[in-house]
């Protein structure tokens, strides 16, 4: 399989989320996609909201922490079985978000 244009190595990628920018990008994308579509979430009062989002942004950099140790502690042929998959995952992301970024500035989407 070719390289893809961004770190496919799923220790780099780990590390990358470790990056504030990061972090937010992806965790910040999956809390609004997912927490705003659950409903008791919706009902639940803003401050409270709030609250549950700060908790889960603190706990996502030991998240990655775990993350990251579980990998190392994975055989490495497990992990190089399992990087193709990876790879193929985040070549179909890539995709799907620069469709997403190409229909969010098209004119005429709503035509």
């Amino acid at each position: 399989m070719e390289a893809l244009p961004f770190s496919t190595d799923i220790l780099q990628f780990i590390e990358w989320l470790k990056n504030p920018g990061a972090a937010t990008l992806i965790f910040g994308v999956l809390a609004a996609l997912l927490l705003e579509r659950v409903p008791q979430f919706k009902e639940w009062r803003s401050p409270i909201k709030s609250a549950v989002v700060f908790i889960a942004f603190i706990a996502f950099p030991f998240l990655v922490k775990l993350a990251a140790w579980a990998v190392i502690q994975v055989p490495p042929d497990i992990v190089a079985r399992v990087q193709e998959y990876l790879n193929l995952a985040m070549l179909g992301v890539a995709a799907w978000a620069s469709s997403q970024g190409a229909h969010s500035v098209d004119p005429k989407k709503n035509e």
